[in-house]
């Protein structure tokens, strides 16, 4: 009976029921114990993934149900590039890329020789341009030359003055080449090209006497800017002992003369109220005549070249229209003479440059340029 109960039955007929299952036991044993050396592998696998070794037995199904996506998906992949590397050999052995290649080829001598066509001819018509620009300069009576030089002295060198086929005075740009008739201008460019035209006429045909010029309310549709480039190119008539009459019933004309005059250091204007000398009524008050002076040209010093370009608002060229190119990109290496062309010369572009050029404006502004 001991020895029953060291065994933990009560009866020898249930140790008789133990000893028939002790081979599944023995079995069971086994198997937990390869069950257990399983585990003990796999952890030592899972050692640098402590993500998967905390997984529930559902995460991990879900887990391996996208692995085993990927895996499919992967498989998909790897035959493309199987069949893509096997149509690249087959290309690379056969004839198809050598035939591609010859191809290309032709085609990149054709466009180069278009190229080298389109050059040829964008210089020929260069040289044209010139040739017609020469032959107007020659051509063109003397009286129409003055009139275009005071024009692109009164615009600040974006116009000039020709006759077209048809007999009528046009302007054309400076920067484009484009010709406008005298309906296509704003009422202030053509209100200087008129006075242009008239002034040219009336110092032409003075003969060796420089007459008194007669202005009346010659400048009451320019705006400031307009207003002071005609008046400064008036005031070198003055400044050379020409009188200047000029007639306005707007009193701010009278500010603008004696602000512009104040400018260009030159003798204030001789202001005579009609009003005072026939009535007796004073209407100008000359203590009160303050203009608004034009936005001015900043100096370059303290800048670098792209940061004056930036205070400048310099415009992104355009192949299309070359005479428009800002002279910022030809003088980024000598921002002072860039300076003196747009605040002395009022010249921004290649072609109000030009047009000053062929008015002889050009050599002052290098005489200035040598100077300083």
């Amino acid at each position: 009976h001991a020895l029953l109960a060291r065994a933990g039955v009560a009866v020898e007929a249930d140790l008789v029921v133990l000893l028939d299952r002790l081979p599944d036991y023995r079995q069971a044993a086994a198997e937990v114990e390869r069950q257990e050396g399983r585990i003990a592998e796999l952890e030592a696998r899972l050692a640098d993934e402590p993500v998967l070794r905390v997984l529930s037995a559902k995460e991990a199904d879900q887990r391996l149900a996208a692995c085993r996506e990927e895996a499919a998906t992967l498989d998909g992949l790897a035959r493309q590039v199987g069949d893509i590397e096997g149509r690249i050999r087959e290309a690379t052995e056969g004839d198809a890329l050598e035939a591609s290649r010859a191809v290309e080829g032709v085609a990149r001598a054709a466009l180069a020789s278009r190229r080298a066509e389109a050059f040829e001819a964008a210089a020929a018509a260069f040289l044209l341009d010139l040739v017609e620009e020469e032959h107007q300069e020659v051509a063109r009576p003397p009286v129409l030359a003055r009139a275009s030089g005071w024009f692109a002295a009164f615009t600040h060198q974006r116009y000039t003055v020709r006759v077209a086929d048809h007999g009528e005075l046009v302007a054309e740009e400076s920067d484009s080449g484009a010709v406008r008739g005298l309906a296509e201008l704003s009422d202030g460019t053509r209100a200087q090209l008129l006075l242009a035209v008239r002034v040219a006429f009336a110092t032409h045909h003075e003969a060796g006497v420089a007459l008194p010029l007669i202005l009346d309310e010659a400048l009451s549709l320019a705006d400031p800017e307009r207003f002071d480039a005609v008046a400064s190119a008036l005031l070198a008539l003055a400044h050379d002992g020409r009188q200047i009459f000029y007639l306005t019933a707007n009193p701010g004309d009278c500010g603008r003369w004696s602000r512009l005059c104040a400018a260009r250091e030159e003798s204030p204007p001789h202001l005579i109220d009609l009003a005072a000398v026939r009535l007796g009524q004073h209407v100008l008050d000359l203590d009160s005549l303050t203009v608004a002076p034009a936005v001015a040209v900043p100096p370059p010093a303290g800048y670098t070249a792209e940061q004056y370009g930036v205070a400048l608002g310099v415009a992104p060229p355009d192949p299309e229209r070359p005479a428009a190119l800002d002279l910022f990109f030809l003088l980024r290496d000598d921002l002072p003479l860039l300076y003196r062309l747009r605040a002395g010369a009022h010249v921004a572009t290649v072609g109000q440059w030009r047009t000053l050029a062929r008015g002889g404006g050009g050599a002052a502004v290098a005489s200035s340029a040598e100077a300083a």
